[in-house]
């Protein structure tokens, strides 16, 4: 199909090579400036430990990652080369003060000398600490993450030893169980963590919500099966979630009739024939994300929802038209998002996908926890 090259996740490449060589080539620019000319030696540890993590940040957003998640993954190389430069710095101050004071006789350079060193190595022991911590911090949440799916499995397993539930039931609320659990999983990820205190002054900022969309056997569309949204909410939030579940209905994939739209686009617009495609009105009624996920059992990835082909926001059109308020709206938007298949012995059982409404994208383990739900849900669908 033409224009498939944009459907793919963005790319995850191995970076540990490439990462590792701006801080080896900085640190060793710093060690000559430090040799040939110990007097540029603070400028040049300012200017090579900024670019850096400017280069970093760029390798990074090449790679395909989201902005945001792109300076945090620079933040490593900077704060390495940033120890060592203190580090160097502290020990060429230290190991020329002997020559310098041979020659000046300057007690009190001297002195102020082994002060700087001490400040740079303090400097240095203090950043290394503060690093240390917050990685410490970025583990328990990672053990908190685990232990949620862990819950999961024992809630939905106790759940499914269940007599007195009709098999229906006991599926729906399995299902339930693994959406929220899911949620607050995601929840436990450190940036959200971070953004909880800006959450309170801006209600709408990062607000995740997982939906398991099931086909229709009736139409050509998807569902909502069940969904996990955010709780405490005001009245009309919460009607415009449930008026998601009962109006919401994605297209299923038909490829002949796509290949048409997207021949019209390149009619229409050869240079800029995605745009030219994203304009055409009846796309929706032909592709979604659910749709192309489900026909061609693919995980959809991506930190900006906007340049995804398929997907289809006809819904918020939907939504205005039924007088609902552009600020209720923001909480229903997809910012970023990451879909995949849930599969089950006989077809596939439908589709899981988890949608940030903001465009602060998702890292890769948030990917790993989505397969390992999807997995989960598969098999409630199979209980028997």
């Amino acid at each position: 199909m033409n224009g498939e090259q944009h459907l793919r996740e963005p790319r995850r490449k191995s970076l540990l090579k490439r990462e590792l060589i701006f801080p080896a080539l900085a640190t060793l620019i710093v060690v000559f400036v430090a040799v040939k000319f110990p007097a540029a030696l603070e400028l040049t540890i300012v200017i090579v430990t900024f670019v850096v993590y400017v280069l970093e940040a760029i390798l990074q957003k090449i790679a395909g990652h989201t902005i945001i998640l792109s300076l945090k993954r620079a933040a490593l190389p900077f704060i390495t080369i940033l120890v060592l430069s203190l580090v160097i710095y502290a020990t060429t101050s230290l190991l020329t003060m002997k020559h310098e004071h041979a020659e000046t006789g300057d007690e009190a350079h001297r002195i102020e000398t082994i002060e700087f060193a001490l400040a740079a190595m303090v400097v240095a022991v203090i950043i290394l600490l503060f690093y240390s911590l917050w990685k410490f911090y970025c583990m328990q949440l990672a053990e908190g993450r685990l232990t949620e799916m862990k819950d999961i499995l024992i809630r939905v397993e106790s759940l499914a030893r269940r007599s007195d539930l009709p098999i229906d039931d006991r599926k729906r609320k399995a299902i339930q169980i693994v959406l929220k659990g899911l949620r607050s999983a995601f929840r436990l990820q450190p940036t959200n963590q971070a953004l909880r205190i800006p959450s309170l002054i801006f209600p709408t900022l990062n607000q995740i919500r997982v939906i398991f969309f099931v086909r229709d056997d009736s139409a050509e569309y998807f569902r909502i099966f069940e969904a996990a949204y955010p709780d405490d909410v005001p009245p009309r939030v919460q009607e415009a979630f449930e008026w998601t579940i009962e109006h919401h209905r994605p297209a299923v994939l038909n490829e002949v009739e796509l290949e048409k739209l997207i021949k019209t686009a390149h009619q229409a617009n050869p240079k800029n024939w995605e745009q030219a495609y994203l304009n055409l009105a009846s796309r929706q009624h032909h592709v979604s994300i659910c749709g192309w996920i489900y026909a061609k059992e693919e995980m959809l990835d991506f930190s900006n929802a906007s340049s995804c082909l398929w997907l289809d926001t006809s819904y918020l059109r939907q939504m205005e038209e039924a007088r609902f308020d552009a600020d209720i709206l923001q909480w229903l938007e997809v910012g970023s998002f990451i879909g995949c298949r849930v599969g089950a012995s006989d077809k596939p059982a439908g589709v899981l996908l988890t949608i940030n409404n903001s465009r602060k994208g998702f890292p890769p383990e948030d990917r790993q926890l989505v397969v390992m739900a999807s997995q989960i849900i598969g098999r409630i669908v199979q209980m028997t």
